[in-house]
């Protein structure tokens, strides 16, 4: 079988790594939006909503679960991988200011959902470079003209 030229592996390696880790993304932005926003509106408990919490945050869970669903398709990968990294960029710096946070345990735990964000936009920066592989709708749509 041929090489890949550019990184000595067999034809879609690459590919099927690439399909793995939009699958993890998308799981990603899924889990934390399903249990989030199903804490937030679909629980019986009866309890107060901190409005202070980053985690009642509402607009960056929905949008990146929005953008999730193209980018585990890999239908527009490229468009989806960026506008997914500019919502964490944007959730990160907006919602995850822990440099104003004056409670010790809220500032370190606001940084690490700050350094989340922002090292899982510089992954799908690169992915958004790299493309969505073979494995994607697009593929799909260009075998089927």
């Amino acid at each position: 079988m041929d090489e890949d030229v550019e990184s000595g592996t067999k034809p879609g390696v690459g590919s099927v790594a690439l399909l793995v880790g939009r699958i993890l993304i998308a799981g990603l932005f899924v889990q934390v939006a399903f249990n989030d926003l199903s804490r937030l509106y679909l629980s019986d408990e009866n309890y107060d909503i901190d409005p202070n919490d980053g985690h009642n945050v509402v607009w960056p869970k929905v949008t990146e679960l929005a953008l999730a669903v193209p980018l585990v398709l890999g239908w527009r990968t490229k468009q989806a991988s960026r506008l997914l990294a500019f919502t964490l960029a944007l959730e990160a710096v907006s919602v995850w200011q822990f440099w104003s946070v004056p409670n010790l345990e809220i500032q370190l735990h606001s940084r690490e959902h700050f350094a989340v964000n922002t090292a899982v936009a510089g992954g799908l920066l690169l992915l958004q470079n790299v493309g969505g592989g073979r494995f994607t709708v697009e593929e799909l749509m260009k075998k089927a003209e």
